[in-house]
């Protein structure tokens, strides 16, 4: 027999009924139907991951995140995964001048969003509507060391969605994450984050304004993705990692450059909107307005 629950409900009762082999981490925003059987809740999408119980597998404090076993909570985390040896890294790794200016590009961009001025869009003479809840983002290291992890794969590709969670500074089940890649001939080390950021915001060109208030990602076969997740309103954190390695072709050694931004909570869910739109910063709420970025909400925890 099927019930519905609303999202704060459903975790207790889910506790109530499964709770003999496993334990769960709750997944925020599943209020679809459920039924139950021998393998617990089957909904459109995991009410609980579940993995065996054992003091040892509690969910890790903020700040202990390079002490953590993430393969605790999933076998594919990106955290747990062992280094790719293939990978003949020549640098690694985002400086702290780096992560301050990964922060101002993504919040002065956001910004200019909420402002209503950015006037770019596939339709000429639409601009892209302004927002009244935008938040302003700041670092988040466990977001930054899973991100880095990551690219030190030597991979250009997203890995399993839920292998990126953060669990120790957040309960960030979804995580979202932007890559770039960049090739040059010979052995570089320099990273481009200015070229990278602006690179992911001017998909902005493609992107339609009627997906502000429900997204959806199918209305253009253009690239639009990056700059959804880089403006998502409800996006508070980022962490970015970077790896730059070296491989033979026919033209000697090329240096290759991977970016990688993870995004919590992530953003481009089908159907939930990109921000509300209005005048900037006008509907913060209790956290009231960036004191750096007065069109921007502040990001408190």
């Amino acid at each position: 027999m099927g019930i519905k629950e609303s999202s704060s409900m459903l975790p207790h009762l889910l506790q109530q009924r499964y709770n003999k082999e496993t334990c769960g981490l709750p997944h925020p925003k599943c209020t679809t139907e459920c039924f139950y059987g021998d393998k617990g809740c089957v909904c459109h999408q995991s009410t609980y991951y579940r993995f065996p119980c054992k003091e040892s597998y509690k969910i890790c404090k903020e700040g202990e995140h390079e002490l953590f076993d993430y393969s605790k909570i999933d076998p594919h985390h990106s955290a747990a995964m062992p280094p790719n040896h293939q990978c003949n890294k020549i640098n690694q790794g985002v400086t702290e001048e780096e992560k301050q200016l990964i922060l101002d590009l993504h919040n002065t961009f956001r910004a200019k969003v909420a402002r209503g001025e950015e006037h770019r869009s596939p339709h000429d003479g639409v601009s892209q509507p302004g927002g009244s809840n935008i938040k302003e983002l700041i670092w988040n290291e466990e977001l930054a060391y899973i991100a880095q992890k990551w690219a030190n794969q030597c991979y250009f590709g997203h890995e399993r969605r839920y292998s990126r969670r953060a669990t120790c500074s957040r309960m960030y089940d979804y995580v979202g994450q932007n890559l770039y890649k960049i090739i040059q001939y010979g052995l570089h080390s320099t990273s481009k984050w200015s070229l990278v950021i602006h690179g992911w915001y001017n998909e902005v060109v493609n992107t339609p304004i009627s997906i502000v208030e429900s997204f959806d990602s199918g209305v253009t076969t253009k690239k639009i993705g990056h700059y959804t997740q880089l403006v998502w309103a409800e996006t508070s954190e980022i962490g970015c990692g970077a790896v730059v390695y070296s491989t033979m072709s026919h033209y000697g050694y090329e240096s290759t450059t991977l970016y990688v931004c993870n995004y919590g909570p992530g953003g481009n869910i089908i159907g939930e909107e990109m921000y509300k739109t209005g005048e900037a910063a006008s509907e913060c709420g209790e956290s009231g307005k960036s004191t750096k970025y007065p069109e921007l909400c502040a990001t408190r925890f």
